[in-house]
């Protein structure tokens, strides 16, 4: 029985201490009050940090010696807190570095491009670059693009005299 006592307490020994040298939170954006995903969460002047969950949430190991606990999310203020009482969970609130406007991406495809995949010298002709100088038929789209030689034929064929 005492062998028992002895190997349970030895074996959740680690998740005791290491449930205590724990520092837990929460980051909020500052005008939602919605939770951040994806906030870095670090301790100053040391390579110990973590990234908050879905939630919002964070776990960072913490020691004696760490007193700075930098939060900082890309497009907002960074925060410093002070962890005076490492037992009390943090709520770390950070704010907007300033709103921006809409930003609109226009791109063109262009009608013709050619290729530098393939050894041979092939240019692609999309459908708009066939609809620009169409008239009357498909033959008179090609006119237009100096890559594509046109030939008309005759339908009548006379054999020369001998």
């Amino acid at each position: 029985m005492k062998n028992i006592i002895i190997t349970l307490v030895i074996s959740f020994l680690p998740i005791l201490t290491f449930s205590q040298n724990q520092v837990e939170g929460v980051v909020y954006e500052g005008e939602t009050n919605k939770p951040l995903l994806g906030a870095n969460v670090y301790w100053l002047d040391t390579e110990v940090g973590v990234v908050t969950d879905f939630d919002g949430k964070f776990s960072i190991p913490y020691k004696k010696s760490y007193k700075k606990l930098i939060v900082s999310y890309v497009g907002f203020t960074s925060d410093t807190l002070d962890v005076v009482n490492p037992t009390k969970k943090l709520k770390a609130t950070l704010s907007p570095k300033s709103s921006l406007d809409e930003v609109k991406l226009v791109a063109r495809k262009k009608a013709t491009s050619r290729s530098y995949i393939e050894a041979q010298n092939v240019i692609n002709v999309s459908s708009d670059e066939l609809l620009k100088a169409a008239c009357c038929n498909l033959a008179e789209s090609f006119e237009t693009n100096p890559s594509i030689d046109v030939n008309f034929a005759d339908a009548i064929f006379l054999e020369p005299d001998r």
